[in-house]
């Protein structure tokens, strides 16, 4: 779990030959099975799989053979095959329950929380408790991989369903823990979720810092999907170098088609679909969105993911649907632009909404939807949606604003985030520079910082704006 990836493979490798001379079933399974786990944050998903498989048929003890089925389980979830999960779970489990329960702890924890995963794809929210359940367990007896790993399965979850509150809670609590306790691999994942958590909340200036993190450290192929995801369309919604959006979404591609799980493949296809409206050049990888929505609503999970894709490629002309869209995307499909932006903004997504009324057929919705859009800090946006209200012939534009009188949190830094959600506490620069292991000096500069940034001239009006400004 020190996300050098490749080492691990040829330590497994390794392992793996010196079982095999010494006719070790148990360690040859073991080495197998670990391989897999590594294959799988390589993005190597076929390699994962086949691993699996070999760790399962190694005639190995019940300890390795349990532990070999969890992995199978939990790479079956993850492709979304979750009748397989589970079924594949249920063999594992009678194994377990045969064997003394110290002997295959960790395995019956991973199995656990692989079937927690499941049903909490599938819907079952009362599965969210499960879920924190077995990562704090898990943690307590320092099983720090498995607990973590629960942690960043409900994390990406909750973000894929918009229960943004409900995420934000959950990586404040699990990141420090993956730095405490060193797991790189978890730390970047869950890091990327956050960039994609701010992302969708429109904190541009926190989301672009923490997925370039993750790209800077050369993360694990699994972990960076989404922060080149995310660094595209920060960069295209800025008005930045094509170039650069280009190379990103290039790179989230080529992992996302290895990794070969829909709700990525759908994300970097949104992107482009999202490039196509703001240049007028569709790419050719957009012809196998109608497969990809196919294959995607075929199983479940994928309503959020399939919508944004749909939502994105009506926008460019392209008429594509599916019986499997979230709420907000169906009204927007169904023309229902001012329903379906009012639902967006309910949920904090700011840019959603604005792009949602953009396309009301009422003119002064969408003269009010551009107004919100150019007050986002998305002056590439800003200017493509300028262009499509004037060309349907409205001429009461919003002025454009000077960047001076823009008041959002699209500019605050991940540690100004903590300080704004701190002072809405109510929190003073001392219990502040307690809380955050900072001087009570520099605890004023951020509060002055973040004041400046919201356009509040009070500690008071950020506590009044708080929900406002998606800081609670």
């Amino acid at each position: 779990m020190i996300s050098r990836l490749p080492e691990a493979r040829e330590s497994a490798r390794a392992a793996l030959i010196i079982r095999e001379r010494l006719g070790d079933p148990d360690g040859i399974a073991a080495a197998h099975d670990r391989q897999a786990i590594v294959d799988y944050y390589s993005a190597r998903r076929r390699d994962a799989e086949e691993q699996a498989d070999l760790a399962v048929h190694a005639g190995a003890g019940t300890r390795a053979a349990v532990s070999a089925e969890a992995t199978r389980a939990y790479l079956a979830y993850r492709r979304q095959d979750l009748s397989s999960a589970r079924a594949i779970a249920a063999v594992a489990w009678k194994m377990a329950e045969a064997a003394p329960e110290r002997e295959t702890d960790a395995a019956r924890r991973r199995l656990a929380i692989t079937e927690a995963a499941s049903d909490l794809v599938e819907g079952t929210t009362s599965s969210r408790a499960q879920l924190l359940v077995q990562a704090s367990a898990a943690m307590q007896v320092s099983l720090d991989e498995i607990g973590t790993t629960a942690y960043s399965n409900l994390s990406a979850i909750d973000i894929e369903n918009r229960r943004l509150p409900e995420a934000e809670a959950v990586l404040a609590a699990s990141i420090p823990l993956t730095i405490e306790r060193d797991i790189p691999i978890c730390r970047q994942w869950q890091t990327g979720m956050r960039a994609r958590l701010h992302f969708l909340r429109g904190r541009w200036t926190a989301s672009g810092e923490d997925a370039e993190t993750v790209i800077a450290e050369h993360g694990a192929p699994l972990a960076l999907i989404w922060p080149h995801v995310l660094s595209a369309l920060l960069t295209l919604r800025r008005g930045g170098d094509p170039g650069l959006v280009d190379r990103h979404l290039d790179l989230a591609w080529t992992h996302a088609r290895e990794l070969d799980e829909s709700p990525l493949l759908l994300a970097v296809l949104a992107a482009y679909a999202e490039r196509a409206w703001h240049t007028g050049e569709r790419h050719p990888l957009l012809a196998d969105a109608p497969v990809q929505v196919a294959r995607a609503a075929a199983v479940p999970g994928n309503a959020w993911a399939i919508g944004d894709l749909l939502v994105w490629l009506r926008r460019i002309g392209v008429a594509l649907d599916a019986p499997q869209v979230a709420e907000p995307h169906r009204l927007e499909l169904d023309g229902r632009h001012e329903e379906a932006s009012a639902r967006w903004l309910r949920l904090g997504t700011p840019y959603d909404s604005a792009m949602a009324g953009l396309h009301a057929a009422r003119a002064d919705a969408a003269v009010a939807a551009l107004a919100n859009l150019q007050q986002l800090d998305v002056e590439g946006t800003a200017a493509r949606a300028r262009a499509m209200v004037a060309d349907r012939g409205i001429r009461s534009l919003p002025a454009q604003p000077r960047r001076t009188t823009r008041a959002n949190p699209a500019g605050l830094t991940n540690r100004q985030l903590d300080v704004a959600r701190l002072v809405a506490q109510g929190l003073t620069n001392a219990e502040l520079a307690e809380r955050l292991y900072i001087s009570p000096k520099t605890a004023d500069h951020h509060v002055s910082a973040v004041l400046s940034k919201l356009g509040l001239s009070s500690r008071r009006e950020v506590a009044r704006s708080a929900s406002e400004f998606g800081l609670v």
